[in-house]
């Protein structure tokens, strides 16, 4: 009787063991289970396939989310730098980088930067040195007409000279602020300096006016000197990596440059003298 009751338990358990499997989907002979187990394995492989186009989805959209971010920074800098009133800051406030200047602004011409219109001090200057190239020209047509040589040394030195004046002048204002008095009066006395310089252009180095232009050019790279030592003084206190650090790097390299051209033309003014 009770080989009867085990043998019975048994069977109970077998057709529940089969039930169970049944239910679950799960086959129970070995060729059954092979396929089953080959099946979900596909099944596996799909879903990865799935979820690594969803994680790549997901990767591109943050991406452009955050191309998106940068845009609208730029784009709200640029708003509130053309929005400004005249007098914010001071009248006399320190130098300021330009938004297009700034790190992840997406600018250097992306025209994210709303351009304001030219002030007149910047147009009196960008006449003042096409009046100083201009009397160059002359010059030129002067020396050719004469039977002589066109284009001599002096003529390069000249023109070499107004140049760099002017370089000096568009390397600083595309990358500062230059709508405030300090910037203004600078530039106010780079122009009279070359309007200065320009009447000595037809002469040539053996004489007082060759030390004229010397003058110029030394007055107007100590003058940038001293531009440059207030952005240097100004961003003295930046973080490493940031906009101001570089913009400190790049006033420190641009003191060395004129100071550098400052005692040259020192140098070539006592030598002429």
């Amino acid at each position: 009787m009770y080989s009867a009751r085990q043998s019975n338990d048994r069977t109970g358990d077998d057709k529940a063991a089969k039930t169970s499997g049944s239910a679950s989907g799960a086959p129970t002979d070995g060729s059954s289970q092979e396929e089953y187990i080959y099946q979900l394995t596909c099944d596996l492989e799909k879903e990865k396939a799935r979820k690594g186009k969803l994680y790549s989805s997901v990767l591109a959209l943050s991406e452009e989310l955050k191309e998106l971010k940068d845009t609208t920074s730029s784009l709200l800098a640029a708003s509130a730098y053309a929005n400004r009133t005249w007098y914010d800051g001071g009248l006399w406030r320190g130098p300021e980088l330009l938004p297009d200047v700034l790190r992840g602004s997406g600018g250097f011409g992306d025209g994210t930067l709303i351009r304001e219109p030219v002030s007149l001090t910047d147009l009196f200057l960008d006449l003042v040195i096409v009046t100083a190239f201009s009397r160059v020209g002359e010059t030129i047509q002067v020396l050719g007409s004469g039977g002589g040589m066109a284009v001599n040394g002096a003529v390069v030195s000249y023109f070499l000279v107004f140049w760099l004046i002017w370089e000096k002048e568009s390397s600083y204002a595309t990358r500062f602020d230059t709508t405030d008095l300090s910037s203004q009066a600078e530039t106010l006395l780079t122009c009279f300096a070359v309007l200065f310089g320009s009447l000595s252009v037809t002469s040539s180095f053996d004489n007082e006016d060759c030390t004229r232009i010397m003058v110029v050019a030394a007055f107007v790279a100590l003058l940038h000197f001293c531009l440059h030592f207030r952005v240097a003084y100004l961003y003295r206190d930046a973080h490493f990596q940031s906009d101001g650090y570089f913009a400190k790097k790049y006033a420190i390299m641009t003191m060395v440059m004129t100071f550098a051209e400052f005692v040259t033309w020192i140098v070539g003014i006592a030598f002429v003298s």
